[in-house]
Parts: structure tokens; sequence; C-alpha cells
């Protein structure tokens, strides 16, 4: 099994970090999204990658925004699904 526990905006987070809710006003935080859930595209992908045949790949985040989490394996879903 490979788990990929991306990295993201970690707004799952926010009782621990407050701060985490705090960027969602920040103007750049769109653009951060985009790169993060990039990045954890690319991350899903070198996993699927090294998998075994018959291995289990699982994708794990710290958020709750659609961006970085359902978008993300629709995506992977849509090219190796």
């Amino acid at each position: 099994a490979i788990l990929v526990d991306a990295p993201c905006s970690a707004e799952g987070n926010a009782r621990k970090h407050v701060m985490a809710l705090d960027q969602w006003d920040a103007p750049e935080h769109s653009k951060a999204l985009r790169a993060r859930s990039r990045l954890s595209f690319d991350l899903l992908e070198s996993a699927w990658v090294a998998l075994r045949p018959g291995g289990t790949l699982i994708y794990s985040t710290c958020t709750l925004n659609r961006f970085e989490n359902e978008d993300v394996v629709e995506q992977f879903m849509r090219r190796f699904g």
C-alpha cells in the first residue's frame, strides 16, 4: 500500500490552527490552492506509477475543500481510472 498524505491548506485543522481560515481572505489564496492541487495530483500520479499491481493507493489531506480533495481524485480517476 502507498499512502499519499498530500500537503494542503489545513482547513480541517482550523480548531488547532485558527490562521488556516484567515488565509481564505488572502488575495493569493486561489493561486495557492491551484498550486497545492497540482502538487497533490503529481504526488498521486507518482504513487500510482510506483504502486505494484494489486496494491492499494490511499489519498489523504487535512482540508475540507473540494479543490484539494474531490477535484484531485476526479482528475486522477479520469486519467488513470
